[in-house]
């Protein structure tokens, strides 16, 4: 059992490292346009519609946002401003994995980055109707900060993550749309 459970730790670090450390790679060479829209979707027509078979998972998107798939399998959805939603499925190899736990090593391995953390809220939640843990943290480097909301809740055997990141300056003005994104997320069973 301790060597799965230091198998799923070391997959949840480095899904957070991948999920994180893209952001810092990819904002600084984004325009900031300083979008101050805060209007949920308009209609299904301003929308795309993303489909994930091998999990059985759909969500919508803006359409003038860009889609990126890392190599290991996360995706990202986001504006020109820099503000994202990285989406993971992890297969944690296991069922009866508790969420407790699962978040537990999640925020310890946000810690580890190598950047500066600062948790600012972590609570239980709801995501898309399924019992999930929500935490609101900022990382920084010498450069940028920016100011994220994690959420996830494992379903089966599987652990899904939705991260909502932004500039700190613009974290406000983005989080409607991203939420909005993250809401729009159906999972068939």
């Amino acid at each position: 059992m301790k060597s799965a459970t230091l198998k799923i730790t070391a997959i949840i670090v480095v899904v957070l490292i991948i999920l994180l450390g893209g952001w810092f790679i990819i904002q600084p060479r984004m325009k900031n346009t300083n979008n101050t829209s805060s209007s949920r979707f308009a209609s299904s027509a301003e929308l795309k519609i993303y489909e994930d078979a091998e999990n059985d998972l759909t969500l919508e998107y803006p359409k003038d946002w860009f889609q990126k798939e890392s190599e290991e399998g996360a995706i990202s959805f986001g504006d020109k401003s820099g503000a994202n939603i990285t989406m993971y499925v992890e297969d944690l190899g296991v069922e009866g994995v508790a969420l407790e736990d699962y978040s537990a090593t999640s925020i310890t391995g946000l810690s580890n980055l190598g950047l500066e953390f600062k948790l600012l809220d972590s609570y239980d939640s709801t995501t898309v109707g399924y019992p999930s843990y929500t935490v609101e943290y900022t990382l920084s480097n010498d450069t940028l900060t920016a100011r994220a909301t994690g959420m996830w809740f494992i379903l089966e055997a599987k652990a899904y993550s939705f991260t909502y990141t932004a500039p700190e300056n613009l974290y406000d003005t983005s989080k409607s749309k991203a939420m909005a994104v993250i809401d729009s997320v159906r999972i068939e069973q």
